[in-house]
């Protein structure tokens, strides 16, 4: 069908009038000689009314407001922010919103940290600059915390220093090679490549005193160009903040919810916190310290945009002398939840969830997605005031301390595992709405990425929204449009333009997805409960700089509303954009009776990575006579239970709403039967076989995080585990069983 929604009040008006007219209060059983296929026309041109309310100015006063202050986690302002988007949601005339609080480990400067640089004399040399400098007024504030990185222990250290690229285990096995030892040094560190808290884990178990890190200039600058205030690249003052534990969540309840009364271990017994100072430094301050290097020794892979050679060790020993002070401490935090209540089948929830805490102003992350989510809600409420009600109950989340470890959307879920894992269709998560506006991408779990192209393919790109169309705010296209593209065309839809620009390798007619790892709160829904996620955001071209993982001035005071609205997304039309593939997504997920997963992507994506393992590890495996016949074979039924059960699905008779939720319910267990209980190799927060956080930066591979695991510790640790290997081939040939077993017509076996 084709869509093409104007602004001409008379027809709006009278197109509003018979729809609440024809609807209204008759979305409920007692209707029950209604259709499928009037209830879903009916969905249909509600979902149209709202998508047509997104407006660009609104986004923008949203992300005015949330930008105006610095907001990090534990602080009045993040209270005060809590209870504004309560006060926001209560006007919209939700069911239920509440704030939930939880008392969790925070870690602030409680001091401005010291790096200095010293000859071998003592004589003082160097003092880096570990304040950032405002360009304007609104960057000026005393509530900006000073740039530091969290859970970094205090300290007082001197020694050394070498500087070993990305501290990541290849950077240190290179180091080895050439006998080189950063036992009892201060590491110099570049951001990226991996988790800053595993580049400090490493350098630690190593024997370093101290960690510096920076963000170099070639992974986050465009060569040539200027800087900010001028342009969006990070200035040479700019200073990134970062957590750096690595387990997520509250440290002092890690298995049940940071709520009053619980009980709560003590600070010394939590073991993965670091015991050596880490601080985060400029690239203008890296560029001298590292210029005052120098030796001889010179890996030419590890240079970078700085107007230095790139010495590993120096032959003077100067000495760096570093001075932290991050005590840690128990603060309140606040997420805020709406309830959307269905009015089919209210016991199952889709979750749409943002984190609203930032280092500083936060105007990308993650202020770009909660303005969003501000805009998702608003809208939903014109719905509600139309007569619309959701078949599915809908939950809006606005999560608390997201940059300290995940802790609000960690703490909510430990509270409710029992009801989300039961009941929970999906996860949507928007952390960052937009990064930058070369193309569309997504995280997600296989099982839903079909919807999203689906949705993708009916909605105008943001490049190609022609004046006309920005007039007629047109946000669903005709998709027949799209087969075979004039070049000549203004209008192009967001599927095509993702293709173009992001093909996925091994089927070109689609565009690439990327698997669901670590890094937002989508981790503990997905990689621990089982909830197929989904994650997204318009972003910079990645290709043209496969070194920057986020946006130039990513966790600094220049991230705000000025960088936002002059660099990146002044008239806001690409969230606006994402706003309305957030909603569309939801809605649908919320109103159609069948559910759109697609298993067999699944399977056929798990039996594509028992290929890629095997590859990548045959001459490991082989010696030691261990394959993986029995993972592919088991992935090779799924594949077959898959065509199977959707086969069927073709012949399922919508008005037969009981078979209609079995299947629902089935295709809701498939990603829960990936899940194993007691943990990833007894790692609580990590229970998916197939995708959960890798905490190695070993292989490229990331597929079936407890091989990998075991396989780090043999290669690198020179364990003797492979027993343990063919133990955890077993639970995964289990779990795949379990998963195709569920997808049967009846309980049997």
């Amino acid at each position: 069908f084709q869509i093409f929604l104007t602004n001409k009040e008379p027809d709006q008006k009278n197109y509003r009038r018979s729809l609440h007219e024809q609807l209204a209060n008759k979305r409920n059983f007692e209707f029950r000689d209604r259709s499928p296929a009037d209830l879903a026309n009916e969905d249909m041109m509600y979902h149209q009314i709202g998508l047509k309310q997104v407006r660009n100015d609104t986004l923008k006063e949203f992300l005015r407001y949330f930008t105006k202050e610095p907001h990090l986690a534990g602080t009045p302002i993040g209270k005060k922010q809590a209870e504004h988007v309560k006060r926001e949601w209560d006007k919209y005339g939700f069911d239920k919103v509440e704030i939930k609080k939880y008392d969790v480990l925070l870690s602030y400067p409680s001091t401005p940290a010291s790096v200095t640089v010293q000859n071998p004399d003592g004589k003082l040399i160097y003092t880096a600059k570990t304040v950032e400098e405002p360009f304007f007024e609104e960057e000026r504030s005393n509530l900006s915390v000073y740039p530091f990185n969290a859970y970094s222990a205090s300290g007082d250290v001197e020694g050394e220093y070498v500087y070993v690229n990305y501290g990541n285990v290849k950077d240190y096995l290179r180091l080895a090679a050439r006998n080189i030892s950063v036992m009892n040094k201060v590491v110099i560190v570049k951001y990226g490549t991996n988790f800053r808290g595993e580049k400090v884990r490493i350098a630690e178990k190593l024997g370093a005193i101290g960690v510096i890190l920076y963000g170099d200039p070639s992974d986050t600058n465009d060569p040539g160009a200027p800087t900010y205030p001028f342009n969006w690249n990070a200035p040479a003052g700019s200073i990134p903040r970062g957590n750096i534990a690595n387990v997520k969540g509250d440290p002092l309840t890690p298995k049940y919810p940071s709520k009053e009364g619980m009980h709560r271990i003590r600070i010394s017994d939590v073991t993965y916190f670091t015991k050596i100072p880490v601080q985060p430094i400029s690239f203008h301050d890296a560029e001298q310290i590292l210029g005052f290097m120098d030796g001889d020794v010179y890996e030419p892979e590890w240079d970078g945009g700085l107007n230095i050679t790139y010495r590993i060790i120096s032959k003077t020993p100067r000495t760096i002398r570093l001075i932290v002070n991050n005590p840690k401490e128990v603060r309140p935090i606040y997420n805020v939840v709406a309830t959307i209540k269905g009015d089919i089948e209210p016991d199952r929830i889709i979750l749409v969830g943002n984190h609203r805490d930032a280092w500083v102003f936060g105007g990308g992350d993650p202020s770009s997605g909660t303005a969003v989510l501000m805009e998702t809600a608003r809208v939903i409420s014109t719905m509600l005031a139309e007569g619309w009600r959701p078949r599915r109950t809908i939950m809006l989340c606005s999560w608390d301390a997201e940059e300290y470890g995940l802790m609000g959307s960690i703490e909510w879920a430990q509270e409710f595992y029992s009801v989300l894992s039961q009941r929970a269709v999906v996860y949507l998560n928007v952390d960052i709405a937009v990064s930058g506006t070369y193309t569309f991408r997504a995280k997600s779990s296989p099982s839903i990425i079909d919807k999203m192209f689906d949705i993708s393919k009916a909605t105008i790109d943001p490049d190609y929204i022609n004046e006309e169309a920005a007039k007629r705010n047109l946000f669903v296209i005709n998709t027949n449009l799209f087969e075979n593209e004039d070049p000549k065309k203004k209008e192009k839809s967001l599927f095509a333009n993702w293709r173009d620009k992001l093909p996925n390798q091994n089927n070109p007619t689609e565009p690439r997805y990327s698997d669901l790892e670590s890094g937002s709160d989508y981790v503990y829904f997905y990689s621990v409960i089982g909830i197929p996620s989904i994650d997204f955001r318009y972003s910079f071209n990645e290709k043209a700089h496969p070194k920057r993982s986020q946006y130039p001035v990513y966790h600094t005071i220049y991230d705000n509303f000025y960088y936002m609205t002059t660099f990146v997304d002044p008239d806001m039309r690409y969230h606006a954009t994402i706003t309305k593939l957030w909603l569309q997504f939801a809605l649908e997920m919320a109103d159609d009776q069948l559910l759109k997963f697609n298993l067999t992507r699944y399977a056929k994506k798990i039996l594509k990575e028992v290929d890629l393992f095997e590859i990548a590890f045959r001459d490991m495996l082989e010696p030691q006579k261990i394959n993986m016949d029995l993972v592919k074979a088991s992935a090779e039924e799924l594949v077959k239970a898959t065509e199977n059960f959707h086969n069927k699905l073709e012949d399922l008779k919508l008005a037969d709403s009981l078979s209609v939720r079995r299947a629902n319910d089935q295709m809701m267990a498939f990603e829960r039967a990936l899940i194993v209980q007691e943990g990833i190799l007894d790692r609580p927060d990590s229970k998916h076989v197939i995708y959960s956080p890798v905490r190695n930066s070993l292989f490229k591979t990331k597929a079936f995080p407890a091989l990998l695991g075991i396989l780090y510790n043999i290669e690198v640790e020179k364990r003797n585990e492979w027993h343990l290997l063919e133990e955890q081939i077993s639970v995964l040939v289990d779990k795949l069983n379990n998963a195709r077993n569920l997808l049967n017509d009846y309980a049997i076996i």
